[in-house]
């Protein structure tokens, strides 16, 4: 791209505020990105011994016991008997669906001596132990125990599975080993407000990618968290990306929750004088500056207008209905929400990753 990283001004100010993006949108934007979290969180050092300490990594590994967490998505267990293994530090649950067609968690132990009744996800009829053979039903209760007269102290009915806190939302399912937990709708507030219009129910995965990372987990979650590394690492983006003027959120009294919103399809302060919204177009879009079948902006129109009545065809297209009310924020920009310890997802129409 044709702009020059030695020429790159000191800014004080981003030229535009993603408040100011939202101004100049058609139409309104959404009333959740006009919502602001003002939480003051201070200016204090961050105890490095977060990161690095293992006593600290000990405590903290307390915290996955009481808080409500992601572990996959409804579509990966569509079928009564379909389970999902979620592994979590020396924690492993098995989230299945019942023969009614409901939801429930288990610790993935049996309860005679503790051996995993599962190791993998997959499907299956009923929970029995690979070891002794004691069993359980898709409910959780018990059915069979190998040399019964050896366990007269074992009543069926109190040796159930014990059951873990589930709920749902858009499609995501989450558990809470607490045994008294806040309700799941109030720990993802506000985004299960601001995602209601947005029917991510009916989404689907696409495609999943893991990878092992080494560091301390709350480092690798953190550097997805903000846009400031974009000057260094992703300087390709800056003609096409508004990292400076990115908007954070924390809300008060919800200090797990917070969200970063960028402007798409316009340019970073850091080369907003290098560029035209001509080039600002070329550089989304992927073309070369010499590429005939380029697209060409008309009189009065941005790069950012221009995507978004783009995207808003494919929308369209896609779902088979007009979708007159999305804003060009919602159609192109990139939203990005963080819910301790380990929901992270994109919102809107544009890169819909989590």
């Amino acid at each position: 791209m044709g702009y020059d990283l030695q020429k790159i001004p000191a800014q004080a100010l981003p030229h535009t505020t993603y408040q100011q993006y939202l101004d100049r949108d058609r139409p309104e934007p959404a009333q959740s990105l006009r919502e602001r979290g003002n939480t003051d969180l201070g200016l204090a050092d961050v105890d490095k011994r977060r990161y690095i300490d293992r006593a600290w990594y000990e405590q903290e590994k307390k915290i996955w016991d009481h808080v409500w967490q992601v572990t996959c998505r409804e579509e990966d267990i569509p079928e009564p008997g379909d389970f999902h293994v979620y592994d979590i530090g020396i924690r492993s649950f098995l989230i299945a669906r019942t023969t009614t067609g409901a939801i429930k968690a288990y610790p993935n132990a049996c309860l005679h001596r503790g051996r995993k009744l599962r190791m993998d996800s997959g499907h299956a009829d009923k929970f029995r132990c690979p070891f002794h053979g004691f069993t359980w039903s898709l409910e959780g209760d018990l059915m069979h125990i190998p040399c019964e007269w050896d366990f007269p102290q074992v009543k069926a009915d109190a040796f159930s599975l014990p059951e873990v806190h589930t709920g749902t939302f858009a499609g995501w399912v989450f558990i809470n080993p607490d045994p008294d937990p806040m309700p799941l709708e109030q720990f993802l507030d506000p985004i299960w407000r601001h995602y209601q219009p947005y029917a991510w129910d009916q989404s689907y995965l696409g495609v999943h990618v893991g990878k092992v990372l080494k560091g301390n987990w709350k480092i690798i979650q953190e550097a997805f968290m903000e846009a400031m590394h974009s000057l260094e690492t992703h300087p390709q983006i800056l003609a096409s990306v508004d990292d400076f003027g990115s908007q954070y959120d924390v809300w008060e009294g919800k200090p797990h929750v917070n969200r970063m919103m960028g402007a798409f399809a316009a340019p970073s302060s850091y080369v907003v004088d290098q560029v035209n919204e001509q080039e600002v177009l070329d550089e989304w879009m992927g073309r070369r500056t010499d590429d005939k079948e380029k697209f060409v902006l008309t009189e009065g129109q941005t790069a950012r207008t221009a995507v978004a009545d783009l995207k808003r065809k494919q929308v369209e297209a896609q779902l088979g209905y007009p979708v007159p009310d999305l804003s060009d924020a919602e159609l192109v920009d990139g939203w990005y929400y963080v819910v301790f310890p380990n929901f992270m997802l994109w919102g809107g129409y544009g890169p819909n990753m989590w």
